[in-house]
Order: structure tokens, then sequence, then C-alpha cells
């Protein structure tokens, strides 16, 4: 009389079994990664657009004039920028970021300040400035908690490896977490009186006039940022002498100074040096880690596709890149050098502060 078999799986069946899904799996997964940084490419091209239209949207209220990289926060009763001075002289009170000008939340300088003079928004009241979920437009989702803090963020949205922070008591007019940066070419830093960068300075910046822009499908206004440790880190404007400070307010440019030194900004410089612009000379091949810019390209991010280093140590991951007209591409930064794509001209650096007609 033969035994009845055991309905169950043998050990042997079992293991079958599990070598096959073994095998699902790993033929499955690189498939799913790529679309997932496929589709994190998409929605940070996504976002590009929303700013663009963002930005047309400025540009239309505000006479034609594409924003300001960022500003100093005024004092509300007294100064500003006016004939040979500007005060403060420095961000003591924070950064005023074109982040702000776009979403444009339920705030004015007054509503949310704090001190004498009604100046800034202050760790203990920042009103809209906390909640990064709010602001996703300006996140990317391919970046750790969707990008940099500011240079001086909210006491909840502090990161640990943040050394120092500028204003000390203030929070930046500026997305809680963010992903992209503007071209100085076009977005003028808050450099609007001469002398402004030093070393008696005649030159400074000045906003400009969109449609004062040839060719602007070629141009770039936007891009995205690098959220390496140190890729936007420099010496604090005032404060905490050496101490380093997270600087992701800051635009960046294709230029060199006079004297040709690459991390200069636009104050003081007159043309594009196009020929600069290569791996050697003025940005880094593999920007990771707490690396040494060589120049502002090196806060732009390379986050889309897998990394891979090519025979000369570049990363070969792509970027998205917004145009004056609006428009994004994915691409190699490489790509920008020629045909050149930041600016024919220094568009935001004239010897007067009127606008650029």
């Amino acid at each position: 009389m033969s035994g009845k078999r055991n309905s169950g799986f043998t050990l042997v069946e079992l293991l079958v079994v599990i070598g096959i899904i073994a095998i699902l799996i790993g033929v499955s997964l690189p498939a799913l990664n790529k679309a997932r940084r496929a589709a994190y490419t998409a929605k940070c091209a996504s976002n590009m657009h929303a700013i663009g239209t963002g930005i047309a949207n400025y540009v239309t209220d505000y006479n034609g004039s594409l924003p300001a990289a960022y500003t100093y926060v005024r004092m509300v009763l007294t100064g500003g920028v006016g004939g040979t001075d500007e005060q403060p002289q420095s961000a003591q009170y924070g950064y005023v970021h074109w982040s702000s000008y776009l979403y444009r939340p339920d705030f004015s300088e007054s509503k949310f300040a704090s001190g004498p003079n009604n100046i800034g928004i202050s760790t203990q009241n920042p009103g809209p400035y906390t909640d990064g979920s709010k602001w996703g437009m300006f996140q990317c989702p391919e970046l750790d908690s969707g990008g940099l803090p500011p240079t001086d963020p909210s006491l909840a949205n502090f990161d640990s490896w943040m050394p120092y922070t500028e204003a000390q008591g203030y929070v930046d007019y500026q997305a809680p977490r963010l992903a992209y940066t503007l071209n100085e070419a076009l977005c003028p830093r808050n450099k609007f009186i001469p002398g402004e960068m030093g070393n008696n300075a005649t030159s400074y910046e000045h906003y400009v006039k969109a449609g004062s822009v040839p060719n602007s499908g070629q141009v770039i206004l936007g891009t995205e940022l690098n959220d390496a440790p140190g890729a936007c880190e420099a010496p604090p404007d005032t404060g905490n002498g050496s101490s380093m400070v997270i600087k992701s307010h800051r635009p960046v440019n294709g230029y060199v100074d006079l004297q040709g030194n690459n991390l200069a900004q636009l104050s003081g410089m007159v043309q594009p040096i196009r020929n600069s612009f290569s791996a050697h000379n003025t940005i880094t091949p593999n920007p990771s880690g707490n690396f040494a810019a060589l120049s502002t390209l090196d806060f732009i991010g390379r986050n889309h596709g897998p990394k891979m280093l090519d025979a000369n140590g570049w990363d070969t991951r792509k970027t998205n890149f917004l145009y004056l007209d609006g428009h994004v591409e994915t691409k190699d930064i490489r790509s920008t050098k020629s045909p050149w794509q930041w600016g024919a001209a220094a568009y935001s650096l004239y010897p007067d502060i009127s606008i650029n007609k």
C-alpha cells in the first residue's frame, strides 16, 4: 500500500521557489530603479517648468524685470538702498530669496517682525519658512530632504552638519528646502552700490529686463543645486570669522573676474571667458563629498541617472536646465559650453543701477 504524499512543499521545492523569486527580483530591480530615476527626473523638470511660469508671472507683474537672486532683509523703518549707501551692508537680518517672490506666502516683514526696528523674521516666529511640505515646487526628489536648507534656517530646519548661520536669531525668506538656483547673468545679487564687493570696485549689479536678452531659448535662467556637503559653503558675510556657512541662496554664473579668479561673482567682471569653462580649471569633474569648489558652476548638481564616471573621472549624470523662454532641457552640464548658454554678456552688471531697457 503506497503512502499518501504530504501536500506541503519539500525543502528542495521551497529552495527552488525562493531561487526563482530571487532571480525575478534581480531582473526587475534595475528596471524599477531606472523607472524611478526617470520619474524623479521628470518631476524635477516639472518643478523647473513651474518655476519658469512663476518667474514669467513675476516679470509681468514687475514691468518686465527678472527677479533678483536675493536681497538683504532691510530695516522696515529706516535704511535700504540709495545714493552711495546701503543699509544694512551685510545680511545681518537674513536674506530675501527669489523663491519667496514666487511662492508669495501670506506674510510681510512687519507681520513676522521682531526687534526694535521690525527687522527680519525671528527663529522663534519663522512664519511660513519652516514647513518644507508647503514648498514642494522648490524641491527635487533626487536630493536628500528635497534640497539644501537656507543660510539662516528655522530651528526646526537646522541640519546638524551646518556649523554656523550668519544672521543669528533670524530666518531667511526662502524655501525651507531648496533644490534650484538662478543664473546671476540674468538675476542680480544684492550688490547694488559701487564698492559693495570691496576693493573699490566701480561695477555693481542691477535688475534686468527679460525682453532685453536676445536668444532667450539659448540662455540658461535656472538649474539644479548640488547637495553635497561643502558644495555651497563659503565664509560668512558677517559674524563668526572663518567659520563656513551654507550659501544656498547664491546664484551661479559662467564668468571669471579680470584677474581670472574662478570663484568670484559678477561684480568686477566684464564678459564671459568662454574657453575657461572646462573640467580642468573651472568646474570639478566629480563634485561629491566635502570638496573645494572651483567656481560657482560647482554649485550645480549632477543629480539624474546612475552615477558613472567616464575615462576622465567625470560624473556623467544629467542636470535639468531652465531657459529664459521657459523650456527645460535635461543634459550633461558640459553641453552648456558649446554653444555657450550662460549669457553672451553679464546682463545684470552695468555701470549704473538703472533698469536695463
